[in-house]
């Protein structure tokens, strides 16, 4: 059986190109190891797609993508007539966004589900959608009414997944060919953030065992020699006792000794301990989100740290070496003025001398608690476009915003929004040796803010004060 899987993207955006879907290869490896007779191929397009003449397709896609995924999918179907069938956490969290040319959704983890559906399609390729109302974790249209049939059982124990065949995903992510690897070695996070789906789409955590995750870093190695490796999970030190049995196998093996590596973090765990245990590892950077210089702002957010805690894992981490990418989140409903400067002067304090940042609007993600506050307001539905989800350098439109904070100005908003961007591409540009692109970056933020006319004297007049204040400062090289 000759089955195609396709990951939308957007390949203008530098971030989409630079990750491969593993979420993917785990589909293919599993499938592979409990079924015989599968050939797997990747593919973007549908001429891709449909020139490997395929008996199965399979797309996923997240809600920024999710109109590619739609249009992709009317393409196959015009000249496809077999199984297409679409994941991915969009699906996962807005079932009834499901296009009516896909056969089923898969919704939440998808290696069991989907083993059983070309199970089903082997054995029946003429009635195999009979079967679907008896598996679990699908989502499909039946004489024009979504059905959900109940939720898929996780898989249990992780460390009986095979390890994610990257063979079938090709060579074309900035990733790889920049000589870094990615690898995720658990599912879920321990938070649940008031902006964030990862605890709906996974439930719970979960952690493939450090035996595992050892042996995984090897055979990367082993085939790819990559001067840097990026663990992809929501929260890679949140079970200490793993973290620390996986930094003595790097250390022990000799592994530290020619990769780096690259994690996320959070604030209210960071501390000297967890920094020498990073060490350790030769962990160079982390990305930590901040999300707001005001507690009260992370209250909103569910975000279970403080600012205390932000100042702290900055120093701590900044005495330890280490390079330091932060975000933050301007928009979340009942942020004030007052909430926002807070961000802007911890921003402003902070950022020369501990790290890089950068700085997105809210989105209302499926899944989140401000997609259920957007809908309660009817200001969304599961028809909307993905262009609401957009925040790439590239792809963010403000006209096209989809603003929820009735305690700000949109415009005023839009105004400290771009002013950021403006403060996190020069700080890109200052510490990187001024790079061309980092700059033009900076130039655009700073003409969104000249093209916002709409916005309070006072407002306007501390802005330009703190550009000034800044320039004069990068002109005598502080």
């Amino acid at each position: 059986m000759h089955i195609v899987l396709s990951q939308i993207l957007n390949r203008d955006e530098p971030d989409q190109k630079m990750f491969p879907a593993l979420g993917l290869g785990y589909l293919a490896a599993f499938a592979s190891e409990r079924m015989d007779g599968l050939e797997f191929k990747y593919a973007e397009t549908a001429d891709e797609i449909l020139a490997a003449q395929p008996d199965v397709v399979g797309i996923s896609s997240v809600s920024e993508n999710f109109d590619g995924a739609r249009l992709l999918v009317s393409q196959i179907r015009e000249v496809f007539d077999g199984p297409l069938i679409l994941g991915g956490i969009h699906i996962s969290t807005s079932p009834g966004s499901l296009p009516h040319e896909c056969d089923v959704g898969v919704i939440g983890e998808g290696e069991l589900t989907f083993l059983e559906l070309i199970r089903a399609i082997a054995a029946d390729r003429r009635r195999w959608k009979d079967s679907l109302g008896s598996i679990p974790g699908l989502c499909y249209w039946s004489n024009d009414k979504l059905r959900l049939t109940p939720e898929r059982e996780q898989v249990g124990d992780l460390d009986t997944l095979p390890y994610p065949d990257e063979s079938v995903l090709g060579k074309g992510w900035a990733t790889l060919e920049g000589g870094t690897q990615y690898v995720v070695t658990s599912r879920g996070c321990p938070y649940d953030c008031s902006f964030c789906s990862s605890a709906h789409f996974w439930h719970r955590v979960r952690y493939f065992s450090a035996e595992y995750v050892l042996g995984q870093l090897s055979r990367i190695i082993e085939k790819s020699s990559p001067r840097a490796i990026i663990f992809g999970d929501d929260l890679l030190i949140a079970n200490k006792e793993r973290l620390s049995a996986i930094a003595s196998g790097i250390e022990s093996s000799g592994i530290a000794d020619d990769v780096s590596f690259l994690c996320n973090v959070r604030s209210n765990h960071v501390d000297k301990e967890l920094c020498s245990t990073l060490k350790r590892m030769n962990v160079s950077g982390v990305a930590l989100g901040l999300e707001s210089g005001s507690d009260r702002v992370l209250g909103l957010m569910n975000k279970r740290t403080s600012v205390a805690q932000h100042e702290n894992a900055l120093r701590e981490l900044h005495e330890a070496g280490m390079n330091v990418y932060t975000s933050f989140i301007l928009g979340t409903p009942g942020e004030t003025i007052e909430d926002i400067k807070l961000t802007v002067d911890f921003i402003e304090r902070n950022q020369r001398v501990h790290f890089d940042f950068d700085i997105y609007p809210l989105i209302p993600y499926p899944g989140t608690r401000f997609w259920d506050y957007a809908v309660g307001k009817g200001l969304i539905d599961e028809s909307v476009s993905s262009e609401v989800f957009q925040v790439g350098a590239l792809t963010f439109t403000p006209d096209k915003y989809l603003y929820l904070n009735e305690k700000v100005p949109r415009e005023t908003f839009l105004h400290y929004f771009f002013y950021l961007k403006y403060l996190a591409y020069r700080n890109m540009a200052h510490r990187r040796g001024e790079e061309i692109g980092a700059y033009q970056s900076a130039e655009k933020s700073y003409k969104e803010i000249i093209r916002i006319r709409d916005i309070e004297k006072e407002h306007l007049e501390l802005l330009v004060a703190s550009l000034k204040s800044q320039d004069n400062n990068r002109r005598l090289g502080s």
